[in-house]
């Protein structure tokens, strides 16, 4: 604080001596100072290059000593944060700045982590699910706080992928349509390019192969689709609730025979015993007593290898409604191979 038509001497000790920021308020008639810690901020995603801060990707410099900026990262990739050179960083370091973790710090969803510029061992950012981030470095508090605004899906040859987020609603993208699941029916429609899937919504996403941005807003609606689909935001073993279930993962089928044609979901484990699924994937589990094949196609002209069907001794053909329809082992096609009870 300070008084007009006085004086006032403000002394820095040798010890904090350096370059500080001085902000003079007549409104309030206080004076405010900020040690000046880094000029500059940039982030780095290769850590064999050649270190010279220009050829970082640099933060937006928010007030004195906060940076901010945002960033699309793939996921497994890893980024480093380093300054300009500020009163007591490590020349030696390149006023790179460090993790305090044990080891490796995994970013995934929102969160923070101390930081500091002390010497030692590389300890990065690394980032469990790719997309567009927020991230502040605050030099004054010594962290580092990210905010996950968008996620990236790939699509493969075959046309699909799965989603799960319990904690985040997101835009459905163009070019790309979410699908409930159940064994009587196969994939049903719920949510159109642009519409807003709720969270905690497991969904099969169809689209041409490519990677797709799927941005993160607020709202949605449920659908009740009677979806046989869950969902983890960790690799986690499956689980449906209370009773015994069997549990599909999104696949192909076995090399040699691996074709887009072959996706679908497939038994992970032995007779569909549980298995570790992965983060934000979602996973199909059917009731033990439900009629359901080992693997369901989606193919609609393959839904379950009609042709396997057709060479076992023990299939039952009849007509019903007019309709054809096979009966195996007590479950009951239509004649493309789909599940119908």
């Amino acid at each position: 604080d300070f008084v007009r038509g006085g004086s006032k001497c403000y002394m820095v000790p040798a010890s904090n001596a350096g370059k500080f920021q001085i902000t003079v308020d007549f409104n309030t008639m206080k004076v405010e100072f900020v040690k000046v810690k880094a000029e500059a901020v940039y982030m780095f995603s290769d850590m064999t290059g050649s270190w010279v801060l220009g050829d970082g990707e640099a933060l937006t410099k928010v007030s004195a000593n906060i940076f901010a900026g945002e960033f699309t990262v793939p996921a497994d990739k890893y980024i480093i944060f380093s300054t300009t050179h500020g009163e007591g960083w490590d020349d030696v370091n390149a006023g790179r700045l460090y993790i305090e973790s044990e080891g490796n710090y995994w970013v995934d969803g929102d969160g923070e982590a101390s930081i500091s510029a002390t010497a030692g061992d590389d300890k990065t950012f690394l980032f469990k699910a790719g997309g567009r981030y927020e991230i502040i470095v605050n030099l004054n508090t010594n962290k580092i706080a990210y905010t996950q605004l968008s996620a990236q899906v790939a699509v493969g040859e075959a046309g699909y992928a799965t989603y799960y987020n319990s904690a985040k609603a997101y835009t459905m993208p163009v070019g790309m349509t979410g699908y409930a699941f159940n064994v009587a029916n196969g994939l049903v429609e719920a949510y159109a390019a642009g519409a807003v899937v709720p969270a905690d919504f497991p969904l099969v996403l169809a689209a041409a192969a490519g990677t797709y941005d799927l941005e993160f807003t607020e709202g949605g609606t449920p659908v009740d689709l009677a979806s046989q689909l869950h969902g983890t935001d960790a690799a986690a073993t499956t689980y449906a609730g209370e009773g015994t279930y069997k549990y599909y993962g999104l696949s192909l089928a076995a090399a040699p025979n691996d074709t887009p044609e072959s996706v679908g979901f497939y038994y992970m484990e032995e007779n569909g015993a549980a298995f570790t699924n992965g983060a934000h994937k979602a996973y199909l589990a059917v009731p033990k007593g439900t009629p359901a094949p080992e693997r369901i196609l989606f193919n609609e002209h393959n839904a379950t290898s009609i042709e396997d069907i057709k060479a076992n001794d023990e299939v039952q053909k009849f007509i019903e409604n007019g309709k054809l329809f096979i009966r195996k082992a007590g479950v009951v096609y239509d004649a493309t191979g789909r599940v119908v009870r």
